[in-house]
């Protein structure tokens, strides 16, 4: 956020969908670093607990809330470079911030679900990993609907950048502007991003019921995807980072251009 504000190339729809998905992936680590992880650890009792079965509705709306969002990133991008003169107008703060809404609404749908049909999570410190109360709950409507949305969403993000990398390419659009290589610039942020979401989504999901080693059963539990999540908040900050450190050498290099300019006196 302290980075969203201090960059003026950020202060559009672009920089508040990154500040939003930014927050999320933060609540996310925080609450399972310093609440989940730490409270089972020292309290073993607390892993059929009210405590970890709230935890695990909280934590199931913030991860596929970051699912939607990426969406919402990469299909901003899309617009952004392939129809730059009417992006302002389409993706205003506020239809961005509707954009968003409707993500929030549709994410906390997937919860109800698993509420309806009484099926909670519990943490586990022996895989740790998050399973169901109820091994039948693997196979609950809410459970599959909310599977097959996150594949759904994760290929459309996949498939969309890989079509505007595609695009990007055979447009072959100059790197000398500046617009062009910004938006190029924060189009393989999100390209990136999209590709660790699938990270997050394909080892838990899919693999996990496949394998009854237990250390691959660690391997594809909660802490790689808090890995992913971790990479994508890293991503951001060195994307955007770079894009700073680029300006301020241009900006460096045109004030010394100017200032050793030799000035020829009119006869």
């Amino acid at each position: 956020m302290y980075i969203i504000k201090k960059q003026p190339l950020l202060h559009n729809a672009f920089g508040l969908i990154c500040g939003v998905h930014s927050i999320i992936e933060t609540m996310i680590l925080f609450d399972y670093m310093f609440l989940i992880f730490s409270s089972v650890l020292i309290n073993p009792e607390l892993e059929k607990s009210n405590f970890t079965a709230f935890m695990g509705y909280y934590q199931t709306a913030w991860h596929t809330l970051s699912v939607y969002i990426q969406v919402v990133k990469s299909s901003n991008r899309c617009f952004a470079i392939m129809f730059p003169a009417r992006y302002r107008t389409a993706f205003t703060c506020k239809n961005t911030i509707i954009f968003l809404g409707i993500s929030s609404f549709f994410c906390f749908s997937h919860v109800t679900l698993f509420i309806y049909y009484g099926c909670y999570y519990f943490y586990t410190n022996q895989f740790y990993a998050w399973s169901f109360y109820k091994p039948e709950c693997d196979e609950s409507p809410g459970a599959v609907i909310n599977l097959f949305t996150q594949i759904a969403l994760v290929s459309f993000t996949i498939c969309l950048d890989g079509f505007i990398l595609a695009f990007l390419w055979r447009r072959n659009q100059s790197t000398k502007t500046k617009l062009g290589e910004r938006e190029k610039k924060f189009f393989f942020q999100t390209c990136l991003t999209s590709l660790f979401h699938a990270g997050m989504l394909i080892p838990p999901r899919l693999l996990k019921p496949l394998t009854t080693n237990q250390f691959l059963i660690f391997l594809t539990g909660t802490p790689s995807m808090m890995t992913f999540h971790a990479m994508n908040e890293f991503l951001f900050v060195a994307f955007t980072l770079n894009t700073i450190r680029k300006k301020n050498n241009s900006q460096v290099a045109a004030t010394s251009k100017g200032t050793n300019t030799p000035i020829i006196a009119p006869a």
